[in-house]
């Protein structure tokens, strides 16, 4: 497993083989971390845009991440 970005305190992404995982940190009181497999177009911002075109990813999640619970993944 590699990392390939990370803010301190907001997101880690890393390449778990094939795939790429986007770990979110979300919360308020309590902080929980919400981790899910990049799609093929969020693959290809990032690859584009690098970490600036995943920004709406990142906030979707923490501001709703039961919204993702058909993308989460155990990491």
């Amino acid at each position: 497993m590699e990392k390939l970005a990370e803010g301190a305190w907001e997101y880690t992404l890393y390449r778990d083989g094939e795939r790429l995982v986007l770990v979110v940190v979300c919360g308020t009181v309590g902080i929980f971390e919400w981790a899910v497999v990049l799609t093929d177009e969020e693959r290809g911002r990032w690859e584009a845009e690098g970490m600036a075109g995943l920004q709406y990813l990142v906030r979707a999640i923490r501001g709703n991440p039961v919204a993702f619970t058909d993308r989460r993944v155990a990491f």
